[in-house]
């Protein structure tokens, strides 16, 4: 009697791991996005930050395994420009300007006008209360020149609902706030999900390591591999 085949794992191409990958990140990034829009922060701005995280992360990971920084490996990796990867590298992200930051959300934009364009600045360089509609500087001719073609009504309900401009007695609007920040947002907010996210990062090592145990053999396997590689590029260069 023959003894029964073992049928052998099949391995995978990977299509497996992107389809399991994005649900996981959809997950995360739900929640994330929601603390993101309550800090006045765009998906612009929040693309951004992703962008020069996985920059830099890829940059840590190639110090740790080959001790040096390769532009093309990271570029070939991520999808970024080498010229994207370099200015990350090199300066980080750059500072929002309140006007000139396009990836800015037009609700900021429009409050961030208010605090700086003098035609809605009182003598003292205040920013004025104004009608919502008539003539002259009102909240009308706000919203359309810095709303990005948004409703007007939508934009009050909105900055209403946050708290960031309040409707006077006299009917004009005045702005409590220079960017669109929910009112619900607090310090103490944000330092627990600091601590929040300290904790998954630690979990999602101790999870990637436990899943993954090499043994001494495959150690050497990989340690092998880096250095045959690091040789074939090496004779590539000299090649070309």
């Amino acid at each position: 009697m023959r003894p029964a085949k073992v049928a052998r794992a099949r391995k995978t191409n990977g299509t497996g791991i992107r389809d399991a990958a994005r649900k996981t990140l959809r997950k995360l990034f739900q929640p994330l996005s929601g603390l993101a829009l309550d800090c006045g922060l765009s998906v612009g701005e929040v693309t951004a930050i992703l962008r020069e995280a996985a920059v830099r992360g890829v940059a840590g990971r190639q110090l740790e395994d080959e001790k040096r920084i390769n532009i093309s490996g990271i570029a070939a990796l991520t999808g970024l420009s080498r010229a994207e990867i370099s200015r990350i590298l090199r300066d980080g992200s750059t500072a929002s300007g309140l006007l000139g930051d396009r990836r800015q959300n037009p609700a900021s934009r429009i409050l961030a006008a208010w605090h700086l364009d003098p035609r809605f600045l009182t003598s003292r360089r205040l920013p004025a209360a104004l009608k919502l509609y008539g003539r002259g500087p009102t909240f009308e001719v706000l919203v359309r020149k810095y709303g990005r073609g948004l409703p007007i009504r939508a934009v009050f309900d909105e900055l209403t609902r946050i708290g960031a401009i309040e409707l006077l007695a006299s009917r004009e609007v005045f702005p409590k706030m220079s960017v669109a920040v929910d009112r619900r947002m607090t310090p103490q907010i944000l330092k627990a999900y600091g601590g929040c996210a300290t904790d998954l990062s630690t979990k999602l090592l101790e999870a990637a390591g436990s899943a993954a145990l090499p043994s001494r053999i495959a150690k050497s396997r990989a340690v092998a591999s880096a250095k045959y590689h690091s040789k074939r590029r090496r004779n590539f260069r000299r090649a070309v």
